[in-house]
């Protein structure tokens, strides 16, 4: 698997915003024009590498790595070997950016979520469907089945190790985000984005799916959603994450409140047994 991947220290930090979160590893193509915001990335951890891919075309992989969705999922795969001795390792994609809005202050509250929560993932910029976390307002728990926009994730050991043993993987593992991280479960988020992606099209976005099962919902989904990110310019601004974390949170407001609802409901449509029954009555007057 390294023949294909070299994989470098480019930068170190003495005062990181992510104290438990010691390493943090970017992935990136061999001869990319793409630049990576190492000033601002490198800010988060106490030691910043870069993962140069050179791809399924130029380099020996195995036979299921054939697409640029599947080569990305391999590229995973080999950083999580290459942090194997690691404690929580940040992922990132080499077009995440930092959020114009995001402070040291919100990264010390993750820091301060990622201990008291210990999550198999911590995302700091997904989408998914979310509810509130009892007693951590700052954090929201991802709950399985819907998840897109992998940028930036905080991994533990165990999700690395469940990735390289091929477990919890979902009906199409080709798609790290709908394939691998929509099923491992253990996922939290923090209450707005932090670090974010423009997402412009590219060949990679051409294989993105929700289900993964390329039904005809899939892809209606999928056809929904990038007309989405187009109407609020996400290829250019990162207002639409904002409004992305909004609409999460109204959702799960709306699951929280319609939950409590028919439980309520449920509750009042009981029928009271309290009292004496007919059949006991009619024995106290035998």
């Amino acid at each position: 698997m390294s023949d294909a991947y070299e994989v470098t220290l480019a930068a170190t930090c003495a005062d990181p915003w992510l104290t438990c979160v010691p390493s943090a590893i970017i992935l990136t193509m061999k001869d990319r024009g793409r630049d990576i915001h190492l000033a601002s990335l490198s800010k988060l951890c106490a030691r910043t590498y870069v993962q140069y891919n050179a791809g399924f075309k130029q380099a020996r992989k195995p036979a299921w790595v054939n697409n640029s969705c599947t080569d990305l999922t391999h590229a995973y795969m080999h950083a999580c070997a290459f942090a194997k001795d690691m404690g929580y390792v940040l992922i990132l994609e080499d077009d995440a950016r930092l959020a114009h809005r995001a402070s040291r202050a919100d990264f010390a509250r993750v820091d301060y979520g990622i201990r008291a929560l210990t999550p198999r993932l911590y995302t700091l910029g997904s989408f998914g469907i979310t509810v509130p976390t009892p007693f951590a307002l700052d954090h929201a728990r991802v709950l399985c089945g819907i998840f897109t926009c992998s940028q930036a994730i905080v991994w533990s050991p165990e999700a690395r190790t469940r990735l390289l043993r091929h477990e919890a993987f979902g009906p199409n593992f080709e798609h790290i985000d709908g394939g691998y991280l929509a099923f491992v479960g253990g996922t939290y988020t923090y209450h707005s984005p932090l670090v974010v992606q423009r997402l412009a099209p590219t060949l990679n976005s051409d294989g993105w799916c929700f289900f993964c099962d390329n039904s005809l919902l899939d892809r209606t989904l999928m056809m929904s959603w990038k007309r989405f990110l187009t109407i609020f310019s996400f290829d250019t601004t990162d207002e639409g994450w904002y409004l992305l974390y909004r609409l999460q949170s109204v959702l799960a407001s709306s699951i929280v409140a319609s939950v409590l609802m028919l439980v309520l409901a449920a509750r009042n449509s009981t029928p009271s047994f309290s009292g004496s029954t007919s059949l006991e009555r009619g024995a106290r007057l035998r």
